[in-house]
């Protein structure tokens, strides 16, 4: 399926996201941004700016620790952004994120 069900991060852990394969983590309090805030966000971003989705980076998933993550700049209206965390990669979504032109931001953990 192009979309699997919605998982919600006040109650499951980032593991249960990704083993459920939840394609994005949406955080609109604080990452729904004005266009201008976005080039900030693509030549500034590090790994603690994670934090703004309010996940425990530091547990380990399946016995690893997250090493990086991608994040996708979403037009919404003329003027902002919403910047959601791509958790689990779909050949579908990456072609409608490349047909697009959306934003992609690289995090790597340091």
């Amino acid at each position: 399926p192009l979309f699997n069900e919605p998982g919600h991060r006040i109650i499951a852990p980032l593991s249960y996201l990704e083993e459920r394969g939840v394609t994005f983590i949406i955080e609109p309090n604080s990452l729904m941004l004005l266009n201008d805030q976005l080039k900030w966000w693509v030549e500034n971003a590090i790994w603690d700016d994670l934090n703004n989705f309010h996940m425990n980076l530091d547990k380990p998933i399946d016995g690893k620790i997250l090493r990086d993550a991608r994040l996708v700049g979403i037009p919404i209206a003329n003027e902002y952004t919403l910047l959601v965390w791509y958790l689990t990669e779909n050949d579908e979504i990456n072609r409608i994120i490349e047909m697009n032109n959306f934003t992609m931001i690289e995090l790597k953990r340091p």
